[in-house]
């Protein structure tokens, strides 16, 4: 996110005649690092927005409800006791960089009217919001606290003197800088998409491959020109977006995001990213989190086959005990005792072989009988546990990869919670606090109308595909799901439906498949009254019979299918 000098020079003069002379009625502090002041200026109430998260550093205006936290911050109390009532009388940005200066006057319990500076730092994961006292330069509180322990330039808790983060003396201003120093510089730099940042104050990566860009080729006369025109251009607010989420912004068009969304102003463009992208990197994620817990337990569970496996092998010369036991019982009239193996003619063979059978000379011809038995017992009860281990563990699986397809569709929080209410349900997220299940909206199946008028219902996660299947679905529907791959259940709400509506509802298997992004990929589809539930099965995981099978390329968007989305 490139809030760089450049961009924050444009914000400010957006800031500036909004909040000069502005009345600070309520502050809160809505999280660790993120406070709101409810400025009245001009008879306008507006709310300003400053964050130092170290990814989404801000300072806007914002039209959005924020929940007020019920901790008490000490940093809020700070500000409350020194600014609140105060009037905004300046704001300003120190040179080019990624600092504002708010000075508020405001009077004391004793009526004396004092002055205190708020220093918003837009600096990643340096960022910081500081109060000080201008008239002895000492810091009131910040929201983050530096001491010496931590950062050798300067310390920032209550009492110490601020100073500000260090700058390079050897970088021009962008607003401010003649062809001299520019040719200069230009003569001695090495040539590179990232040398502008390097030679201008407040110049992000970003911003300095775009200059690069549109400056390659030129002669040192006409790069100045060039740069001149960038860095005074007027605003266009710009947000990039791909893949439906949002990727970043700048204060005009430097990106090459095939989606761009303009906005009227820089607030409004910051508000909508804030808000957004805080809320698809939250759901990202608790996605990612869960996705974590379902990759550990499939990848026990693929240990646990292979030793299941191993164990299996083991049980193939089950047979050849039950074999000694059976000749040692046909031949046991020529044991005398205490021999150690004993040589037979093999009669269940074609070729009537003789075979040699190890004994145990300290056991009875009976006993011996007996181990050869209970061996192959032993094995056989293996054989079939593992076998039951192998197709128990293969359907845990099956179950958890539709869990991860469904992940990968999701398109909100509610949807997660439902998951997450699905993993704890089932004893994968037992230890993982949910909402309770009254907090929980529950969703509905996407619901997909044709343009000849027919319902096709989409299950967004198992316990709605179950939903689907067993309890809202007619029994002559058609039912559609991708061959051995996990994916959505598909009611096609139609008893006897052509091949064009085979072919949609196919697509939409295929679509909300894991194999979403493959070609000719096999999906079946048959008659609702034909699935069946196997007892004791995880959601959404079933059984059927009679089905045909389409072979289907999957749409790379579901607008390509020309269908209309019931949201009701």
């Amino acid at each position: 996110m490139p809030m760089d000098g450049v961009f924050l020079n444009k914000l400010v003069k957006e800031i500036v005649p909004k909040i000069t002379n502005g009345k600070i009625r309520k502050i809160n502090q809505i999280g660790k690092y993120d406070v709101i002041f409810s400025i009245r200026c001009n008879g306008e109430n507006l709310n300003l927005f400053i964050s130092v998260n170290s990814t989404y550093g801000t300072i806007n205006f914002t039209n959005n409800k924020y929940e007020t936290p019920k901790t008490n911050f000490m940093f809020c109390t700070i500000l409350k006791k020194y600014i609140l009532n105060g009037t905004i009388k300046e704001v300003s940005q120190i040179e080019n960089d990624r600092i504002l200066k708010l000075i508020i006057n405001n009077r004391n319990e004793l009526g004396d009217m004092e002055t205190f500076n708020l220093i918003v730092e837009l600096m990643g994961k340096h960022s910081n919001i500081s109060l000080i006292n201008e008239s002895n330069q000492k810091v009131l509180d910040s929201i983050k606290h530096l001491s010496s322990a931590n950062n050798s330039y300067r310390t920032l808790i209550p009492g110490s003197i601020y100073k500000y983060p260090p700058k390079d003396d050897l970088k021009m201003n962008p607003f401010d800088f003649t062809f001299d120093n520019f040719k200069k510089v230009m003569n001695v730099i090495d040539i590179n998409e990232n040398m502008y940042s390097k030679i201008f104050q407040g110049v992000s990566t970003p911003l300095s491959k775009f200059i690069f860009t549109q400056t390659e080729n030129l002669s040192i006369e006409d790069k100045f020109s060039i740069i001149n025109e960038i860095f005074k251009s007027n605003i266009n607010p710009t947000l990039y977006i791909s893949n439906e989420s949002y990727k970043d912004f700048y204060c005009f068009d430097i990106n090459s995001y095939e989606k761009k969304v303009q906005f009227n102003n820089l607030n409004e463009l910051l508000d909508d990213f804030i808000v957004n992208k805080n809320k698809f990197d939250t759901l990202n994620n608790k996605i990612l989190n869960i996705k974590k817990v379902i990759n550990s337990v499939i990848q026990k569970t693929s240990k646990k086959i292979s030793i299941f496996k191993k164990s299996l092998k083991e049980s193939e010369n089950k047979d050849i005990y039950k074999l000694y036991g059976d000749l040692i019982s046909s031949n046991i009239y020529i044991l005398k005792g205490r021999e150690d193996s004993i040589t037979v003619q093999n009669y269940f063979s074609e070729n009537l072989e003789e075979i040699k059978i190890k004994l145990n000379p300290k056991l009875h011809a009976s006993q011996n009988i007996e181990n050869y038995y209970k061996k192959y017992k032993k094995l056989k009860k293996s054989e079939i546990m593992n076998q039951n281990n192998i197709i128990e563990s293969t359907k845990e699986i099956e179950y958890l990869n539709s869990v991860l397809n469904s992940l990968d569709k999701i398109e909100n929080e509610n949807d997660i919670d439902e998951i997450r209410e699905e993993l704890t349900n089932s004893g994968y997220l037992k230890n993982i606090r949910t909402k309770n299940k009254q907090e929980i909206i529950k969703s509905k199946p996407y619901h997909y109308v044709t343009s000849s008028g027919v319902s096709i219902f989409v299950g967004k996660n198992n316990i709605q595909n179950e939903a689907l299947t067993f309890k809202i679905a007619k029994k002559d529907y058609t039912w559609f799901h991708t061959k051995n791959i996990p994916g959505s259940h598909v009611i096609l709400a139609h008893n006897n439906p052509d091949d064009k509506l085979i072919e949609i509802a196919g697509k939409l298997a295929a679509f909300y498949s894991k194999a979403s992004t493959s070609s000719n990929v096999p999906v079946d589809y048959t008659k609702v009254k034909n699935i069946k539930k196997m007892p004791h099965a995880k959601p959404g995981m079933v059984i059927y019979s009679s089905n045909n099978t389409v072979y289907i390329t999957p749409p790379s968007s579901i607008n390509e299918l020309n269908l209309i989305l019931n949201n009701d």
